[in-house]
């Protein structure tokens, strides 16, 4: 095994990338309520509760009709930026067609990349201060990671 990949870390995230959009002009009509029914581990919970840190869960709902407009034009395409050997934000959550940024705000080599259900790609290793980029053009979940190398 070589120095470099002894070396190596990992990150992770979550990216969703949905086929639904809002149709023009409709003002959605929909209230509910969501339950994360799972306890927390014993590390996550506090003092005072022990309720589920939920800021990570993604809901998204899904015409009856099946009927969903096309994607318009993001005025800036959304960030998944990698700083401090993580992904900022963690999860996000997209319509199909967008494109996503992968800054690379460390000061060493990332490689991100995605073989899961979503979009697979994998942009090789790049260096601090630049940026790839990867369309997400089919609904999934993209599980996405990173190996960095520091210097």
């Amino acid at each position: 095994m070589t120095r470099a990949v002894q070396k190596a870390g990992w990150l992770a995230a979550v990216l969703v990338c949905t086929g639904v959009t809002p149709i023009a002009g409709q003002e959605p009509a929909v209230t509910g309520e969501v339950t994360v029914t799972r306890p927390a581990p014993a590390h996550q919970r506090g003092a005072a509760n022990n309720r589920v840190d939920a800021s990570q869960v993604v809901v998204w709902l899904t015409p009856v009709d099946g009927a969903a407009s096309p994607v318009p034009a993001a005025a800036k395409p959304a960030e998944l930026v990698q700083r401090n050997k993580s992904f900022e934000p963690h999860v996000i959550v997209v319509q199909v067609g967008s494109l996503i940024q992968f800054p690379n705000k460390d000061p060493f080599f990332h490689n991100i990349f995605s073989m899961y259900d979503g979009k697979r790609f994998d942009l090789g290793l790049y260096e601090a201060g630049t940026s790839r980029s990867v369309r997400f053009d089919r609904p999934g979940i993209s599980y996405c990671f990173a190996t960095f190398t520091p210097k």
